[in-house]
């Protein structure tokens, strides 16, 4: 494809959210829903991503999931049985169908490191970042995040959390023909997950490949094709250099120990840290908004703590559901997604009540992990017995399995 120079303006939409605490944050989150590019059978994440992210630049081609499929195969670094692709890949079809000016790359540093090119990146660009997760086993975009300032300010910087774009939302019915319907979809568009969070459940590394480090997407600030080594500048840290500011990395604040004693106190606590306690960019209004139920999810992995799912509700209305982590005795806010919806989180009668369709018995529990099929910490599974063998079986957004297969890096919990 030929590119052709166009030099498009950029307005940046932040704004200042202010908490019951007094504390300002910028908050800069570019969704626009009708960008929303779901994962098509067939295709993968990294596809799904990308045709998103193209929506979103002027003057960019959006080709079908199938047409970036077969680009991206021919771009992958390596050959991989499943059918997936690689950032390198992403970063040429990201490169490939832009317009002139445009140049993207993949990069790879700790976590931390790479958290400040993702803001950097939508702070300069006002567009979104890809980034990988789920120790390399999926591809997301990054919509924004909350910071305590301007990243662009001569001030202390403490990042909140981001909001992102998952391309599985929705994929194969997001477990409407397995029996767990009630369940909605995992993270809807536009969900928020806390810093406290971020790296040590999503953000988390791409294991032995990619460098071991943490990768993600981001526009180069040159127009030269991507490259696998000696890659140039991000744009990003290009627009934040011009500035003549101090490295942000040197004025860190360290974050704020937001545990509770309680889930309702962890919930409200997260809402207000992190400026959501009106829904601020979520979409969705929870202005007088009141605590519901909750179901407890046991960790299937070492590495993941067990959690709540609680309901946020406004008018007797489920408006959101919150994350909330459990550890020691203590709650930590750790995500919310926007909950669009007829359903709620469903009661023991309901999960057994699926069980027994899908030939297994119960009291059946709710399990997580991050697996081979995906699925996010919104969309348990569950655990019960085989109704003949009384053996242990899964019914999971993809249906009944008798055995969950972790993703490399995680190690089975023991409870």
């Amino acid at each position: 494809m030929r590119r052709q120079l166009r030099l498009v303006p950029v307005f940046v939409a932040a704004a200042l959210v202010g908490t019951t605490s007094g504390v300002e944050a910028m908050v800069q989150d570019v969704y626009n829903s009708s960008n929303d590019s779901y994962q098509q059978t067939n295709h993968w994440c990294v596809v799904a991503s990308a045709q998103t992210w193209l929506k979103y630049i002027p003057a960019s081609t959006v080709p079908t999931q199938s047409a970036l499929d077969a680009f991206m195969s021919s771009h992958d670094r390596a050959h991989y049985a499943n059918g997936g692709h690689d950032p390198y890949a992403w970063a040429w079809a990201m490169y490939n169908y832009t317009p002139g000016g445009y140049g993207f790359n993949w990069y790879s540093q700790s976590d931390t490191y790479m958290d400040w090119e993702i803001v950097l990146g939508i702070r300069a660009t006002n567009l979104p970042v890809g980034a990988i997760v789920e120790n390399g086993k999926h591809a997301i975009l990054v919509l924004g995040y909350s910071d305590l300032n301007d990243p662009w300010a001569d001030k202390t910087q403490q990042i909140n959390g981001f909001y992102i774009f998952d391309p599985w939302f929705g994929y194969k019915g997001g477990g409407v023909n397995s029996g767990m319907a009630y369940w909605g979809t995992g993270f809807q568009p536009n969900s928020y997950i806390a810093y406290s969070t971020w790296n040590s459940l999503y953000f988390t590394g791409t294991g032995s490949s990619w460098d071991g480090y943490h990768v993600a997407v981001l526009r180069s600030a040159t127009d030269a094709a991507p490259v696998m080594s000696h890659r140039p500048q991000t744009y990003g840290d290009y627009k934040y250099n011009q500035l003549g500011l101090p490295a942000s990395q040197a004025q860190l604040a360290a974050a704020p120990d937001s545990s509770s004693v309680s889930l309702t106190s962890a919930v409200r606590r997260g809402l207000d840290e992190n400026g959501l306690g009106t829904g601020g960019a979520l979409g969705v209004d929870l202005t007088g908004y009141r605590i519901g139920r909750s179901v407890h999810v046991d960790s299937l992995a070492a590495e993941v703590p067990s959690y709540d799912l609680v309901e946020i509700d406004v008018a007797n209305q489920l408006k959101a559901v919150a994350m909330v982590t459990e550890s020691g005795g203590s709650y930590e806010f750790a995500a919310v997604t926007p909950w669009t919806g007829t359903w709620n989180l469903p009661l023991s009668g309901t999960i057994d009540g699926a069980l027994a369709k899908a030939g297994m018995r119960g009291p059946g529990h709710l399990v997580w992990a991050w697996t081979q099929d995906g699925g996010s910490p919104f969309l348990p599974m569950v655990a019960g017995t085989d109704a003949q063998a009384s053996t242990p079986a899964f019914l999971t957004p993809q249906g009944r399995q008798n055995a969950i297969s972790l993703i490399p890096g995680e190690t089975p919990a023991r409870h």
